[in-house]
């Protein structure tokens, strides 16, 4: 098969459809596609392609279509993804997340490897339901959705250490659980803080703050009710200076939020 035709084919499978996901939740799923995920620079497609016992990936230059290299895994492996968004590169590029399909209960593999030559770089293999949440900007922590009977939280694992760090990371402000469906997410350009808006079964919503680096997170509650009748289209993004994370409802005079990420007060355009 040529490098050409066989791009063509791995672009036209489906990875299985990435299951809905909650802040301290049920796994977060894996890309819903052919797409992969492309480098940071822009000039390289990472795509996974599943066969019955084992797991081609391949690393495609954008540039002129060509593959560049390839490697097969044993067992089935795909690209995380939050929200309906492939995830799993840092943000320098030099590595790369697989995970295991994270409905799978009995245990979670999670493959880091080193590209653009997709070497491996370390496998973490855990007991129990698990699912892929972040990593930092150097693959310095993992961070990882563990499930458990009536409750799931958001765990770091020590990559230089190798070893999972004990307790939870969350708002010690909270009093109680979050839980919620990802709806889309946002980066700071460094890479540090991740930020996904959340929906709660009740249709209230929330912004949670994820920072990578310092290993804890922040809770923003939004002030609105029957978000679900349009956050799934909302856009989410932070200012390029990192100060100021804004939420924007599509269409003319749609809400509008305002995160100022120093302090984490909130300023809205609307509370229709």
């Amino acid at each position: 098969m040529s490098r050409r035709l066989l791009i063509v084919v791995s672009c036209c499978i489906a990875l299985g459809p990435a299951l809905p996901a909650f802040a301290d939740g049920p796994p977060q799923g894996v890309t819903p596609d052919g797409a992969g995920i492309i480098s940071p620079d822009g000039k390289l497609r990472y795509l996974t392609v599943p066969t019955a016992s084992r797991t081609l990936l391949e690393e495609v230059n954008l540039r002129d279509g060509t593959l560049q290299t390839w490697r097969w895994l044993d067992g089935s492996l795909a690209i995380p993804a939050i929200a309906w968004h492939p995830t799993g590169l840092t943000h320098d590029g030099k590595t790369l997340v697989l995970a295991t399909y994270p409905w799978r209960t009995g245990s979670a593999t999670f493959l880091l490897l080193n590209t653009p030559y997709l070497t491996t770089e370390r496998v973490v293999t855990l007991k129990g339901a698990w699912s892929f949440d972040a990593i930092s900007p150097r693959a310095r922590t993992l961070y990882l959705i563990q499930g458990l009977p009536g409750r799931y939280l958001v765990r770091a694992y020590d990559l230089r250490r190798g070893r999972l760090l004990t307790g939870a990371i969350a708002d010690r402000r909270e009093k109680g659980p979050m839980s919620g469906a990802p709806v889309t997410r946002a980066t700071t350009t460094d890479g540090r803080w991740a930020y996904t808006l959340y929906l709660r079964g009740n249709g209230t919503g929330f912004i949670h703050a994820l920072d990578t680096v310092g290993r804890t997170a922040v809770c923003i509650d939004l002030p609105w009710e029957a978000m679900d009748a349009w956050a799934w289209d909302a856009q989410l993004w932070v200012s390029r200076d990192g100060r100021t994370l804004h939420l924007r409802q599509r269409g003319t005079n749609g809400r509008h939020a305002v995160v100022d990420t120093r302090t984490w007060k909130l300023k809205v355009s609307s509370t229709l």
